[in-house]
């Protein structure tokens, strides 16, 4: 494997990454309000939940990672 192999390996990695973000981020647009319609599992609601508690509504920011 060549340094541009490398190069260009974490080039794809990082557009995937940002492809990922944005479509996260329209899929919580999606979301709202549907939640309690859309039939999902119990442990993922509780995974969600455990997810944003670590953002605070005041500020509009995430908790630092501890």
């Amino acid at each position: 494997m060549t340094y541009d192999d490398i190069r260009n390996a974490r080039a794809e990695a990082q557009a995937a990454i940002l492809l990922a973000d944005r479509a996260t981020r329209q899929a919580a647009d999606l979301i709202m309000g549907r939640l309690r319609v859309a039939d999902v599992d119990a442990s993922t609601l509780r995974e969600l939940k455990r997810e944003l508690q670590d953002f605070n509504m005041l500020t509009g920011k995430w908790k630092a990672p501890s």
